[in-house]
């Protein structure tokens, strides 16, 4: 798995049931699972308002929400599913996403991040998001499930008024990329 934070370790139980249940997956197969192996009701319901799913498209490279979990539209205050990830989804930050997300398709393998949200109001919550990728009958990854889970139990419920172009926020990893 590569891991965006350098020493960073995994610190929610939830990030490591899903990276588990995606090994597992990855074992049976002994390359990255496709797809259609990936099966919501696998994994916990609480894992679930956290949950995000991608389809990836390339030439040129794209990520459009398929899915998204009710944690993440309450606490960034918008619906992804349906649009692409950009500038106008995720400001600044899209661009380190979009190039961890590449990596991901490079390598077959899962990443990790360690980030803090902060709103303009100045409530911050720091997240761990994992990245999983699956193919779709070919060669190439062109799906991602992840999840973004607070670290902090109580921020579950946190709205960070986060609205993309609105100039209200801020995701940065830890390590300042």
């Amino acid at each position: 798995m590569t891991e965006q934070q350098g020493s960073t370790a995994i610190r929610t139980q939830a990030v490591v049931d899903m990276l588990a249940y995606w090994t597992r997956l990855r074992e049976a197969v002994q390359d990255v699972p496709e797809k259609r192996a990936f099966d919501i009701l696998d994994l916990s319901p609480a894992l679930l308002p956290h949950l995000f799913v991608c389809s990836i498209r390339h030439d040129p490279f794209e990520v459009w929400f398929s899915l998204q979990g009710s944690w993440l539209t309450e606490s960034f205050n918008q619906h992804f599913t349906g649009k692409r990830l950009d500038h106008g989804t995720m400001g600044d930050f899209a661009e380190v996403c979009l190039t961890w997300i590449a990596r991901m398709c490079e390598t077959g393998e899962p990443n990790y991040s360690r980030e803090v949200m902060t709103s303009m109001s100045g409530q911050s919550v720091e997240v761990e998001c994992i990245r999983l990728p699956f193919k779709k009958g070919g060669d190439r990854v062109e799906h991602m499930v992840g999840a973004v889970i607070p670290l902090d139990p109580d921020n579950m419920s946190l709205s960070l008024g986060w609205g993309a172009g609105d100039g209200d926020w801020e995701i940065r990893s830890m390590n300042g990329e």
